[in-house]
């Protein structure tokens, strides 16, 4: 009897110290929880023999009208959300509704306010490039069945007067109007500038000047990348790494060597391997940027880009 006693007097009193610890839980929920987190994938490729897993980053979309799951590569340094049109072909086909979307009335091609939606975040109302002939053919009967394809590019006007947090340890990324407070106050922000475009250009001290880069998703195997006279001036020109790359199907080799004496604001960043690049060396010149940087600098690291308030941090 006196166990019986004992039970019933402390289950009211476990009760009460779940609750609690419940209530308490919900209060102390980081505020980056309640963030619409988007997963995202890690692809890998193979480059003159060498495999590379982290060579770009592709994220989940869905198209409006189109009832299949799709990937878009996640690229800052592209100036428009694109879709591919010899991937999208057989889509258009199946779905009339979607290629009445179709508009070339300002002289270039567009889907026009198309919603798309990844990992449950809407977007909506988009205006799509649509890239004529370009990307892998797909069949009528591929495009009837359930892999997922992959057919486009996320560009830098999908995040236009947004805040993107990318968190690159946990493979997600997350587009919201306001930053949480406990994010913002564990990161390390500098002033940067939006190109015409609107693609960031992020100021890193090199050896102790002022360099302007572009912060492009889209390069994911070099730390930095610039002309091969900058590459001249802030490296000893001992080669250690090469590279095949491509742009937009364009094959061709980057050579990289050390330079070390990198900050972000006053947050001093690791020593990196620069690449010296002929290929985008006019690129360089007409967008008045030194060179440019990416996702192998940073993927140790949590980003924000506050493309509102002209900001680029790093979370401590």
């Amino acid at each position: 009897m006196k166990k019986i006693q004992t039970y019933l007097f402390t289950l009211p009193s476990l009760l009460l110290i779940l609750f609690s610890v419940l209530a308490n839980d919900e209060i102390h929920t980081p505020e980056d929880d309640k963030l619409n987190w988007i997963r995202f994938m890690w692809v890998g490729d193979s480059l003159d023999n060498r495999y590379f897993d982290k060579a770009g980053i592709n994220l989940p979309v869905r198209m409006q009208g189109i009832p299949h799951d799709f990937t878009f590569q996640f690229d800052l340094g592209a100036d428009l959300t694109r879709t591919y049109g010899s991937s999208l072909h057989a889509y258009l086909h199946l779905y009339p509704e979607v290629q009445q979307k179709l508009d070339s009335s300002s002289g270039h091609t567009f889907l026009k306010n198309v919603d798309l939606v990844m990992d449950g975040q809407q977007f909506q109302d988009r205006d799509l490039f649509y890239m004529k002939g370009y990307g892998s053919k797909i069949s009528l009967d591929s495009a009837r069945s359930n892999t997922v394809k992959h057919i486009g590019t996320i560009g830098v006007d999908l995040f236009q007067n947004q805040v993107l947090i990318i968190d690159y340890p946990n493979t997600r990324l997350a587009v919201t109007q306001q930053l949480p407070t406990d994010i913002a106050n564990k990161t390390t922000f500098v002033d940067i500038s939006l190109d015409r475009h609107g693609r960031v250009h992020l100021p890193l001290l090199i050896q102790g000047e002022e360099k302007k880069l572009l912060f492009d998703t889209g390069a994911s195997l070099f730390p930095l990348q610039t002309t091969p006279e900058n590459w001249a001036i802030v490296t000893s020109q001992q080669v250690t790494d090469s590279i095949l790359t491509s742009t937009w199907g364009k094959q061709y080799y980057m050579y990289g060597s050390t330079v070390d004496n990198i900050q972000l604001g006053n947050k001093e960043l690791p020593t990196a391997t620069c690449y010296k690049n002929e290929y985008l060396a006019d690129f360089y010149k007409q967008e008045g940027i030194w060179g440019v940087t990416g996702n192998a600098y940073f993927w140790d690291h949590v980003v924000v880009i506050d493309f509102a308030n002209k900001k680029f941090g790093i979370v401590n």
